[in-house]
């Protein structure tokens, strides 16, 4: 066997100490300061939620607010049993009345379910969401219909990603045969997603 050789390096090494590197931008710093300071101002953001007390009124709309922004606080801060537990009494024992906060819900309890490792759980949560879809936000039809296919297949159940496939498709063709512009599916969704950040930063749920 032959000796490895370390005298030089070869045309195709590196000198690692004779590397510079590129001119950076003034722009490039500020953008990283920036990112640096939202992040910051994320978490601040979340853990002032958390300390938050429980709100002493017996209002299940204002517990519902909390526990929804509570949360959120969380999974930012990246505690996905936190945001479950939460999330969990936000559904069962203080849904909200309205029904597009309520199945804004549901997509997120059943998020948070499938994080854990609990598909056949998150799945049922999915499902019973699009249930209660109204034609006014029928765009929700599309996110419920993406996960339960998606769990679908976590469960290896293929024939119910099939079906999955299939509605899916049927209510993708609908949605685009009422549809004003290229991008009315995506203001729906992106709308939706919008009050939702809302809540976490502004109240606005």
């Amino acid at each position: 066997m032959s000796n490895p050789s370390f005298a030089l390096p070869g045309k195709d090494e590196v000198d690692v100490e004779s590397v510079k590197a590129p001119p950076r931008d003034v722009r490039d710093i500020l953008l990283v300061l920036s990112q640096a300071r939202t992040d910051k101002t994320l978490i601040e953001k979340a853990t002032k939620i958390l300390a938050l007390p429980v709100p002493s009124a017996n209002d299940k709309e204002v517990l519902n607010h909390y526990y929804y922004r509570r949360a959120a606080a969380e999974e930012v801060l990246a505690n996905s049993k936190g945001a479950l537990e939460s999330l969990k009494k936000t559904v069962i024992e203080f849904p909200s009345s309205n029904v597009a906060l309520r199945i804004d819900e549901l997509f997120q309890y059943s998020q948070q379910e499938a994080l854990r490792g609990n598909a056949l759980e998150a799945k049922k949560i999915s499902e019973q969401g699009l249930t209660m879809v109204p034609q006014s936000i029928r765009g929700w039809k599309l996110s419920f219909g993406r996960q339960i296919v998606r769990y679908c297949l976590v469960l290896g159940d293929f024939d119910c990603a099939k079906t999955g496939l299939n509605t899916l498709e049927n209510e993708y063709s609908n949605l685009v045969s009422v549809a004003r512009n290229a991008n009315y599916l995506h203001r729906i969704n992106w709308e939706l997603g919008v009050e939702a950040t809302r809540a976490l930063f502004f109240g606005g749920r």
